[in-house]
């Protein structure tokens, strides 16, 4: 009787340390499956941030470029009507200089 306590008992440890050593099996494919879903996290988000500041600043770039482009017209306009104004007054400022010739 007290040889089958004892087998029991020692079976008992036996399947503890078996279950254990399974759960510690698990846990440490649980915790590398977690690693790995970390790193593909920070790896997609890396990504994402990067196409994101590349598509902002092709989107700064492209505003930019409108702005210059906008502004270059706006003073090419005042250039234009400058010249015009100062040709009148050109002409103007000739014509008196021959008349009091």
């Amino acid at each position: 009787m007290i040889e089958e306590v004892v087998n029991s008992i020692l079976e008992a440890e036996d399947e503890a340390k078996r279950r254990i050593a399974d759960a510690e099996a698990k846990a440490s494919q649980i915790v590398a499956d977690a690693e790995e879903e970390a790193s593909q996290i920070r790896r997609t988000a890396l990504q994402n941030n990067k196409q994101y500041a590349t598509e902002r600043l092709a989107q700064a770039d492209k505003d930019a470029q409108k702005k210059a482009d906008d502004l270059r017209e706006k003073l090419n306009r005042q250039a234009d009507e400058d010249i015009c104004r100062l040709e009148g007054n050109l002409e103007q400022a000739v014509k008196t200089v021959l008349e009091n010739i």
